[in-house]
């Protein structure tokens, strides 16, 4: 109210205004300060401080939550890499069981060669 007083004062004074006049200019500027939302030098300085705040708090859980999300990502790495040896493991078991019956199977084949070409030789050396 003070303010209102000397501004009321200083424009009757300096600027010659009736004091009707210089009254509702003062009137008017004090609605227009009342109604702005001035923001001030340390009102902005306190919005800013808030706000580094809250992206610090975002900022540190987001990086909790990439450290959880990079443990379950090694984690099911590991079990992958681990079932996937095993699965190898079996493959070459499997692999070297068939290689085995393979070989008995070109053993037998050939052993029957043998069998038979003997078996005819004689035939053919019995009819002559």
């Amino acid at each position: 109210m003070a303010a209102q007083v000397a501004a009321v004062e200083l424009l009757m004074s300096k600027a010659n205004c009736d004091p009707h006049v210089a009254l509702a200019v003062t009137e008017a500027f004090t609605l227009m300060l009342t109604e702005a939302q001035v923001i001030t030098a340390p009102m902005l300085s306190a919005r800013v401080k808030e706000l580094d705040h809250k992206i610090d708090v975002v900022e540190k859980r987001l990086e909790s939550q990439i450290l959880v999300s990079e443990a379950r990502l090694e984690k099911l790495i590991i079990a992958t890499n681990e079932g996937t040896q095993l699965e190898l493991q079996k493959v070459r078991t499997e692999i070297k069981s068939d290689k085995a019956e393979m070989m008995r199977w070109v053993l037998l084949t050939m052993l029957g060669a043998v069998a038979m070409q003997a078996g005819v030789t004689a035939v053919v050396n019995m009819l002559r």
